[in-house]
C-alpha cells in the first residue's frame, strides 16, 4: 500500500484578468497544492522525492508556475527544518537562475504537477528527522500547510574504513575519529566522510557528501606524517546514454565526458576539515587508474597505475619533483562534467 502524505498548500500565484484573490480569513485559498512524499524514511544519499500538485479551486482561470523553488522567489515557498527546528541550508540554484518562468493557465478544477528531489535543494547530508512545510501567497496573504515529518537514516554500507587522528594544538592535543563510508543505493553508491570529535566538552558528528562512486573501484583513505587525512575515490562514470545526451549540448566536450574521473580530498592541517583538492580525468580506453601511496618519509602521493598493475609514478607527471604536494592543483576544467554538476542542484528535480 502506497503511503500518501499531504503537506498542504504551496505556491504563490498570479491571478489572470478577472480573477479574484482570497478575501476574509475563512475563505479558502484560490490555489491548493498537495505535496506527496514517496515515503517517510529515506536512506542517506538517497533522493527525497515528492510530487507537487497544484489545483485551481476557483471558478475562473488562474495562472500558476511550478518552476521556481528558491526560498527568495516570490512565486514559491518551501520550508525545511531539522529536529531542532533549525532551518536546513538551501543548496539549490540562486533566485536569479529562474529567469524565464514557465506559467500554466489552469481552468476551474484543473491541476498541474511536478516532481521534485528535496535532497537536491536542501542540505540533508546528516541522518536525522526533518520537517517540511509548504505555503501559498495570494496578494498579501499567506496560506500555510501543516508540517510533515520524515527521516533520513544511514543505510546499508558497501565500504567502511576508520582512522583516528590527533591534532597538535597549543591548548593540548585534539583527537577525533574519521570514517570513509560508501552507502549502497539503488541508483549508484554514495561516498561520505564522517567526523566524530569533542569540542568544548560537546560531542559532534559531522558528515560531508563526497560523490557518487564507481562500485568497481575501492575508495582509499590514508593518513600522512603531518596528521592530514587523504581520500581518493573514483566517480561513477557516465553511461553511454548520458554521454550522448550531454554531448548534444556540449559537443566539443565529448572527450571530457568519456573520461574516468578521480577525486582527491585532503584535510586542512588547521582544523581537520576535509577540502576538495583535485579532480583528474583519465581516458577510459587506457584502463589506468589513480591510487594513493605513502612514501617511506610518511608523505602521501597520488600515483597512476596501468591496468597491468605497473606503477607509472606520481600523478600528474610534472608533480614528480614537487614532493607530491598537489594542493595547488585546481579542478581540471571549469567546464568539466563535475564542475557543471556542482553548479546545479544535486539529483535534479
Amino acid at each position: 500500500m502506497r503511503m500518501v502524505i499531504v503537506a498542504g498548500t504551496f505556491m504563490a500565484l498570479m491571478v489572470s484578468s478577472g480573477g479574484c484573490a482570497a478575501s476574509g480569513q475563512d475563505a479558502p485559498p484560490p490555489l491548493s497544492v498537495e505535496v506527496v512524499l514517496q515515503k517517510k524514511t529515506f536512506s542517506l544519499g538517497e533522493d527525497v522525492r515528492l510530487t507537487m500538485v497544484a489545483t485551481n479551486t476557483t471558478r475562473l482561470e488562474t495562472r500558476v508556475s511550478l518552476e521556481s523553488l528558491t526560498p527568495s522567489a516570490d512565486t514559491t515557498h518551501l520550508a525545511v527544518v531539522d529536529h531542532s527546528e533549525k532551518p536546513v541550508r538551501y543548496v539549490g540554484v540562486e533566485a536569479d537562475d529562474y529567469v524565464g518562468e514557465k506559467w500554466q493557465t489552469l481552468g476551474p478544477g484543473q491541476r498541474a504537477s511536478r516532481q521534485v528531489n528535496l535532497a537536491a535543494l536542501y542540505d540533508m547530508d546528516e541522518p536525522g528527522k526533518y520537517r517540511v512545510r509548504c505555503y501559498a501567497t495570494v496578494g498579501s496573504e499567506r496560506f500555510y500547510g501543516q508540517w510533515q515529518d520524515f527521516e533520513v537514516v544511514a543505510g546499508k554500507e558497501a565500504f567502511h574504513r576508520d582512522i583516528e587522528v590527533t591534532q597538535a594544538r597549543p591548548q593540548g592535543p585534539k583527537r577525533e575519529a574519521v570514517s570513509l563510508i560508501v552507502y549502497a543505493l539503488p541508483e549508484s553508491n554514495m561516498a561520505y566522510y564522517k567526523r566524530f570529535f569533542t569540542e568544548d566538552s560537546k560531542e559532534t558528528t559531522a558528515y560531508k557528501r563526497l560523490a557518487r562512486v564507481d562500485s568497481r573501484l575501492q575508495p582509499q583513505m590514508l593518513l600522512d606524517s603531518d596528521g592530514q587525512v587523504h581520500i581518493l575515490v573514483a566517480e561513477r562514470p557516465l553511461t553511454e546514454s548520458e554521454i550522448e545526451q550531454q554531448a548534444k549540448a556540449l559537443p566539443s566536450h565529448r572527450a571530457q565526458l568519456e573520461k574516468r574521473y578521480f577525486l582527491w580530498y585532503r584535510t586542512r592541517a588547521s582544523d581537520g576539515v576535509l577540502e576538495d583538492r583535485m579532480r583528474a580525468g583519465l581516458p577510459k580506453q587506457s584502463g589506468n587508474e589513480l591510487r594513493l601511496a605513502r612514501t617511506p618519509e610518511g608523505r602521501v602521493e597520488i600515483h597512476e597505475f596501468r591496468s597491468t598493475g605497473q606503477d607509472m609514478g606520481v600523478y600528474p607527471p610534472q608533480a614528480k619533483d614537487s614532493k607530491a604536494d598537489l594542493s595547488p592543483l585546481p579542478v581540471e576544467s571549469a567546464d568539466s562534467p563535475g564542475a557543471a554538476e556542482a553548479k546545479k542542484p544535486r539529483g535534479g528535480g
